[in-house]
């Protein structure tokens, strides 16, 4: 057999690697992605929609535009996107869509988007229909 190990340290928060979207709305952002990627209070966040794919593209910025969505802090350094309006407007419910999904990070220029100036983090949603 060959084998390719590689150790898993232990650490006491949940690594998580997604980005969620709950039933109202919020678009979370847990700890290990907020930590990782250096947003902190002030940040505000661009949201992007591609009906066609089903995609959110999310940037961020520290500008103070009215066009960013402003981020939530809470007590165990998680953040989250009050995104209610931004379904609204592009006809979703949320609670269809209320999931967590992985992401992949993109250079803006790659995927389309001309005016964001920092990578973009996309995810691209799924109907999910609760359990009952």
């Amino acid at each position: 057999m060959d084998y390719n190990f590689e150790m898993t340290p232990y650490s006491r928060t949940p690594v998580v690697k997604t980005i969620s979207v709950t039933r109202t709305g919020t678009i979370g952002l847990p700890r290990h992605f907020v930590e990782g990627h250096g947003i902190a209070q002030g940040v505000r966040a661009y949201l992007y929609w591609n009906g066609h794919t089903k995609a959110v593209a999310i940037g961020f910025t520290a500008s103070d535009d009215e066009a960013a969505y402003p981020l939530g802090f809470s007590k165990t350094s998680h953040a989250s996107v009050k995104a209610r309006k931004f379904f609204k407007v592009n006809g979703l419910h949320p609670e269809e869509y209320a999931h967590p999904y992985a992401y992949k990070r993109y250079k803006p220029a790659d995927i389309g988007i001309s005016d964001a100036v920092a990578d973009v983090f996309v995810i691209e949603l799924k109907r999910h229909h609760p359990e009952g």
